[in-house]
C-alpha cells in the first residue's frame, strides 16, 4: 500500500485485483440505509496526533486509512495525488467538518476533499488501490496469510461494519476453506510484504465502534502467523515442479554436475576442486582423484595415452622386483622384510587386506616406491597411505561401491589385467601424494614434528582449558598425535570415512600436499577438541589410553562433516598468522 503511488504497476495492481475478486465473491458486501446528515463525532484525543503523524508508515498511508463518520454514515476518504496529512485530517474533524475523499485513478487529476456529506449508501466502495487500507485491513491481511492471495481461499473472520443512525454494529461472515495456501500463488510477494506492514496499533486505533470485530480479526491473524514457518529452514527444498527433492534426486543432480565438468574437452580443475570439497560421488571418484592428484592431464585427448604410458612404466618396474632373495642387496633385503612384516598390520580388521594377493600387490608397490626414493626409503606408516587409492580404483574397475569392495575376501576372481591396472594407478597416485609430504618420512621426520607442534599451538588458542589440562597432566602431544600425523588418522577412523576426508584433502590446491600437510593439522585439532569434556575428567594414564584408542567405531560421514567444517574455519583464521598461535591466552570456544 505504501508504494502504491510510486510503483503503480506492482502492489497497487495486485491489491486492486484482489479487492475486485473479494467484491465479486460477496465477501465484502456492505449495505447501509441512507440517512440524513447530523453532527460529526468528537475527534480522537490530541495525544494521539504526534504518534500518528510521526510514523513513516502512517504518513505514507494516511489518505488510505482515514475514515469520517458523519450522521451515522461511514464515508471512505481518499484523494489522488494531493493527500492530506493525518494532522490536517484530525484538525478538520475537531472543527466539526465532515471529511470525504473522492477516489482517484492514476489517469485522473488530483481532487481536493469535499466538505459535502455523502448520501445514499452508507459506505463508499473504493476499487482503486489507494483506498484498500481503510476497508477491512485485518480481513484482507488474514486472507493473504491463509490463502496466499487467492480469492477463492478462506477467510475465518471477515468483518463488515455497517453504521446507521449513529449506531454501529459489527457482523462477521464465516467462510469455510476451499483452497490451501499455494507456494506458486501470484500474490506470494504480498504475503511477505503484508506480514510486516502497518503497525497493528494503527489498525486497531478506531473510534471503538468495531473494536470487537477487530479483536476477532486480530486473533485470526495471530493464529495464521503462528502457523507460518519461522524460518526458511523449515521449508522443504523445492524443485522446478514445486515438490520437495528427495535425497536420490539431489545425489543425481550433484553427479550430473561432476559429469558435466569431467566430460569437457579440458577439465576445469578449479571447478572440479570446488565441487569435490564437499565430497565426490562414488561413480566418478576414481576419475576425479586421478585428475586432482595429477597422474593424468586435464585434456581429454591426452588422458588415455598418458595413463597407458604410466601403467606400462610401472609394469616394467614391477618385473624387476620379482627376483630371488639371494640376488637382492642387504639394504633391499632388509627393506623387503620390513614391508613384509607390516603387511598384516595394514587394516587388520578388514578381511580383504589379509588376502595374499592384496598383500603381494601392496608389497611390490611400496618396495618400488622406496627404491625410487632413497632419501626416505620405507618408513612404517606409509603402508596405510596406499590403501585408499587401491580401494577406490578397484571399485571403479569392478563397477561397484567401496562398501562392496570392502566386503570381499579376496581378489583372486579379478582378472590379472584389471589387478595390474589398479596396482599401477594406485602406485602413481601414492607417489604424487608423498611428493607433497615427503619430509614427513625423511630422517627424524621433521614434517610430522612440525605438524605436531602446530597442533599444540592451535589447541592452546581454540580450547585453552583442554590445553591447560593436558599440560597439568604432563601429556605430550607426540605421545598420541604422532600417529595421527604419520598415518593420517587411518588407525582411528574407518576406511570409508578416510576416503571421504581425502575428497576434501585432494581438493585443497593452496600448495602441493597442502590438504595432507596443513589442513590435516586443523582436522586433528578439531578431532582432539571433539573429546575435550571427556579428557578434562581424566588423569595422565587415562588420557593417553583414551587418545590411543578413540571410540570412533560407530562414526559415519555425518560425524566427519563437522570436523572438516571446523578445521576449515580454523585454517582460514590462523594459517599464515603465526602471531595468533604464539603465546595466546584466550580461547575461542568454551568447552
Amino acid at each position: 500500500v505504501r508504494g502504491a503511488r510510486n510503483q503503480p504497476n506492482t502492489m497497487a495492481d495486485d491489491l486492486q485485483s484482489l479487492f475486485q475478486q473479494l467484491s465479486e465473491s460477496k465477501l465484502m458486501q456492505m449495505e447501509a440505509p441512507a440517512t440524513s446528515s447530523s453532527t460529526a463525532r468528537s475527534p480522537e484525543p490530541p495525544s494521539m496526533l504526534p504518534e500518528l503523524s510521526s510514523s513513516p508508515r502512517i504518513a505514507s498511508t494516511s489518505a488510505t486509512s482515514a475514515t469520517a463518520v458523519n450522521n451515522g454514515t461511514t464515508t471512505a476518504a481518499g484523494s489522488g495525488g494531493g493527500r492530506a496529512s493525518p494532522v490536517k485530517f484530525w484538525k478538520r474533524r475537531a472543527a466539526g467538518e465532515s471529511v470525504r475523499r473522492v477516489p482517484a485513478t492514476r489517469e485522473s487529476t488530483p481532487q481536493k476533499a469535499s466538505n459535502a456529506p455523502s448520501s445514499g449508501s452508507g459506505v463508499t466502495r473504493k476499487r482503486s488501490g489507494s483506498g484498500l487500507a481503510s476497508l477491512l485491513p485485518h480481513s484482507i491481511t488474514g486472507l493473504l496469510y491463509r490463502t496466499g492471495g487467492d480469492a477463492g481461499g478462506a477467510v475465518d473472520d471477515s468483518t463488515a461494519t455497517t453504521v446507521a443512525n449513529g449506531n454501529s454494529s459489527s457482523t462477521s461472515a464465516q467462510q469455510h476453506p476451499s483452497k490451501s495456501r499455494s507456494a506458486s500463488s501470484p500474490a506470494e510477494p504480498l504475503h511477505d510484504a503484508l506480514r510486516t506492514s502497518a503497525p497493528e496499533r494503527l489498525m486497531r486505533r478506531d473510534d471503538g465502534s468495531n473494536s470487537d470485530a477487530h479483536r476477532r480479526a486480530s486473533a485470526a491473524d495471530e493464529a495464521a502467523r503462528s502457523s507460518l514457518p519461522s524460518s526458511t529452514s523449515a521449508l522443504p527444498r523445492l524443485g522446478s515442479t514445486g515438490h520437495a527433492k528427495t535425497a536420490e534426486q539431489l545425489a543425481d543432480a550433484r553427479l550430473a554436475q561432476f559429469r558435466a565438468v569431467l566430460d569437457a574437452r579440458n577439465v576445469d580443475l578449479g571447478k572440479l576442486r570446488q565441487l569435490s570439497w564437499n565430497g565426490v560421488p562414488a561413480p566418478v571418484r576414481a576419475r576425479v582423484w586421478q585428475l586432482l592428484v595429477g597422474i593424468v592431464p586435464s585434456n581429454a585427448e591426452r588422458r588415455e595415452p598418458t595413463l597407458a604410458r604410466k601403467r606400462r612404466e610401472y609394469t616394467e618396474q614391477a618385473a624387476l622386483v620379482e627376483v630371488p632373495e639371494r640376488e637382492r642387496t642387504p639394504a633391499d633385503l632388509k627393506m623387503w622384510n620390513q614391508i613384509t612384516i607390516d603387511m598384516p598390520r595394514t587394516h587388520p580388521t578388514i578381511v580383504l587386506f589379509q588376502d595374499r594377493l592384496v598383500q603381494e600387490l601392496h608389497r611390490r608397490l611400496l618396495f618400488i616406491w622406496a627404491q625410487r626414493h632413497p632419501a626416505s626409503g620405507y618408513v612404517q606408516g606409509i603402508n596405510d597411505l596406499a590403501t585408499p587409492f587401491f580401494v577406490v580404483f578397484l571399485a571403479a574397475e569392478l563397477g561397484c561401491s567401496v562398501d562392496d569392495v570392502l566386503k570381499r575376501t579376496s581378489i583372486a576372481d579379478v582378472p590379472l589385467a584389471t589387478r595390474a591396472n589398479v596396482e599401477a594407478d594406485a602406485y602413481w597416485a601414492f607417489t604424487r601424494l608423498l611428493e607433497g609430504i615427503q619430509d614427513h618420512y625423511t630422517f627424524a621426520q621433521p614434517g610430522i614434528q612440525r605438524m605436531v607442534h602446530k597442533l599444540r599451538d592451535v589447541v592452546e588458542r581454540v580450547d585453552r582449558p583442554l590445553a591447560v589440562h593436558l599440560a597439568d597432566q604432563e601429556c605430550q602431544y607426540l605421545q598420541f598425535a604422532f600417529r595421527w600425523q604419520n598415518c593420517l588418522l587411518m588407525r582411528e577412523l574407518s576406511l570409508p570415512l578416510i576416503i571421504r576426508m581425502w575428497d576434501t584433502y585432494l581438493a585443497d590446491d593452496s600448495s602441493d600436499g597442502a590438504g595432507f600437510a596443513v589442513f590435516h593439522t586443523y582436522v586433528c585439532a578439531a578431532f582432539l577438541c571433539r573429546w575435550s569434556r571427556q579428557l578434562r575428567q581424566l588423569d595422565f594414564q587415562e588420557c593417553i589410553l583414551f587418545l590411543q584408542n578413540v571410540p570412533c567405531e560407530d562414526w559415519t560421514v555425518a560425524d566427519i562433516e563437522p570436523l572438516l567444517s571446523q578445521a576449515f574455519v580454523w585454517e582460514q583464521t590462523f594459517e599464515g598468522a603465526q602471531a595468533h598461535l604464539s603465546g595466546g591466552d584466550r580461547t575461542m570456544i568454551g568447552l
